[in-house]
Order: structure tokens, then sequence, then C-alpha cells
């Protein structure tokens, strides 16, 4: 079983708050439970969106202002997740964790015997 989740933020500083966040409360519970998963964190590119604002529509066209949004984005990875239980534990811990300003993708494999 694997988990994947991914956190986007404009600010850095929130982003690597999060991400430790989330690595100590996979820690603890790796420690709690005494199972055994693998951790990783990968950062991801910042994506760099500039746009370009006229000031005054009708007269200045040549007074124009930029503005560049900074989104930052880091990957943490839990595989080699052997009980379901301690699986779902950490799903439902991770919807518990008060995230502010972050946006959080979460994605895991799961392999059933049928």
């Amino acid at each position: 079983m694997e988990i994947q989740l991914v956190l986007k933020s404009h600010e850095q500083v929130l982003v690597t708050k999060a991400s430790q966040l989330v690595i100590f409360f996979a820690e603890t519970l790796k420690r709690k439970t005494s199972q055994d998963w693998n951790l990783t964190v990968q950062p991801l590119p910042t994506q760099l969106k500039k746009y370009t604002l006229l000031r005054s529509p009708h007269v200045n066209k040549k007074s124009r202002e930029q503005v560049q949004l900074k989104t930052c984005q880091v990957c943490i990875r839990l595989t080699k997740i052997k009980n379901p239980l301690a699986f779902l534990i950490i799903l439902d811990g991770i919807k518990l964790l008060k995230l502010d300003g972050i946006q959080l993708k979460c994605s895991f494999k799961a392999h059933t015997s049928v």
C-alpha cells in the first residue's frame, strides 16, 4: 500500500511547516504502531506565473504593472505499508491535520487479494 501527498501553496514557509508536520505525524505513528514503512520527501519545481496589467485602459498604454505568482510544491510518499489498519489511521490522521493555506492532494494505492 502506498500514499502520495502533494502539498501546494503560494508561500514556501507554509509548505515547509506543513511537510514537517506531516513527517512528524507519520514518524510518531510509525513508532507507536511499531510498523515499518518508507517515507520520502521530494521537493517539486516552483511554478511561476507572470501577469501584465494595464494601469490605465484608455490613455497610457505603455504604463503597465507586472505581477508574478509563485506556487511551491512538495511531494511526500509513504510506501510499503503492510498493515491495513495503519494505512487507514494514516489517512484519517492526515485528514484531521490543520493545514491552513495549503492545498493537499492525496492519492493512494492499495492491493486487495481477490
